[in-house]
């Protein structure tokens, strides 16, 4: 076993990713009794989780989120080792296995399974609320552990205890040819998977961002099945947030026909899986489509193709949401028209800049991104003015 027992708690309250230190880590009668018990401090340090004072009858190891089959491998040990070691000492050894649990969650002691289950739901849903408060917020913390180990697990894939195809050599080699990261995984101990999370847990946001878009080069998504587009899209979005560029998600429009929603959903699409550049006509024209939908529903008149600019102009003058914005503060009559001279720079940087027209110049992500969070911004303040009437 990798460690003896008793294991002092606050060493293994530490180790991420194993049983031991899971709030999902339970003890269950059988499968015909629902009630479910909390594996105390003690019965985790000692193995003990075959008895517990609550319960009227012996227990048996169990996850709450049914995410191992932890009876089964008690069962399968107990007939390995006969009678060379007691139920303790084999649940000791389940529980203590690195096996980089993609649900786990920290345990804290006197809180049942159920009541973890809820503490991760709640804090779940206060992300959620945030996001929807502020939709401005960037996340530009590390890689947590969890999400480290989803990476690992779930996108590259174990295959018989490896990390992808790796072998020592070529994961020596992964970082200067894919991610243009300096990092030797011979300074570390450890397979190949533990050093990989070594390295990334080490890396600074930028060199974590690198070695995701690392891992997507030499790993496609598609190239195995469990490469998902949508593990594609929720690393992609983690690593654009590492290097510090984001996108801002789209506002829900009041008033927005099926062409203008699909051109916002085909901007999120093109900016996961080709980048902020490719994204700026479809939001210009989301933008532009909006504008005039905005001027035809208040009965405002315009010409046949009107520009940005000028129908900005025609709803500063004539629409009652944004008519008298402005007179009670001269900064505010400012920031509008920086807005006017950004709608005007849109025109040009759609048309030489984009992939809208076969252009050999197009903007750098980062300036795309900034076009793009931009557009969605003044979308933002637009449909919230219009909303009130």
């Amino acid at each position: 076993m990798e460690f003896e027992r008793p294991l002092d708690h606050y060493v293994w309250q530490k180790l991420e990713g194993r049983c031991i230190s899971c709030g999902f880590l339970c003890q269950r009668i059988d499968l015909m009794t629902e009630t479910v018990y909390e594996a105390t401090v003690e019965a985790r340090s000692y193995g003990n989780l075959v008895s517990h004072p609550e319960s009227p009858r012996k227990t048996r190891i169990w996850c709450f989120l049914y995410q191992e089959q932890l009876h089964e491998e008690f069962k399968r040990l107990t007939e390995q080792y006969g009678k060379t070691r007691d139920n303790a000492e084999i649940n000791f050894e389940i529980i203590t296995r690195d096996i980089n649990c993609p649900k786990w969650y920290s345990y804290t002691p006197f809180l049942s399974p159920k009541e973890h289950l809820e503490k991760l739901n709640s804090s779940e849903i206060e992300q959620k609320r945030k996001i929807v408060a502020n939709p401005y917020e960037v996340e530009s913390t590390k890689l947590k552990s969890g999400e480290i180990l989803k990476l690992v697990n779930e996108y590259i894939g174990i295959h018989g205890g490896y990390l992808g195809d790796f072998t020592y050599r070529t994961h020596q080699e992964f970082y200067p040819q894919f991610c243009d990261v300096e990092a030797d995984p011979n300074d570390y101990e450890g397979t190949t998977r533990e050093r990989f999370i070594k390295i990334l847990q080490g890396s600074n946001k930028e060199a974590q961002a690198k070695i995701i878009q690392g891992v997507f080069k030499k790993y496609p998504v598609g190239s195995e099945s469990q490469r998902t587009q949508k593990l594609f899209d929720h690393f992609d979005l983690l690593a654009k947030k590492l290097r510090g560029v984001s996108a801002i998600p789209n506002p829900d429009l009041v008033t927005a026909s099926e062409v203008l929603r699909r051109a916002l959903a085909d901007a999120d699409t093109l900016i996961q899986q080709s980048g902020a550049v490719s994204a700026v006509d479809r939001i210009h024209t989301a933008l532009h489509g909006y504008l005039i939908a905005i001027c035809d529903k208040s009965e405002i008149d315009h010409e046949t193709n009107p520009s940005l600019t000028r129908l900005f102009r025609l709803l500063r003058d004539k629409h009652p949401a944004l008519a008298q914005v402005g007179t009670e503060s001269e900064e505010i009559g400012r920031i509008l028209q920086a807005c006017a001279t950004i709608m005007d720079a849109l025109n040009p940087l759609r048309n030489k800049l984009s992939v809208a027209h076969p252009n050999e110049k197009l903007l750098g992500d980062e300036e795309a991104m900034l076009v793009v969070n931009v557009t969605r911004t003044l979308l933002y303040y637009l449909n919230a003015k219009f909303a009130l009437y």
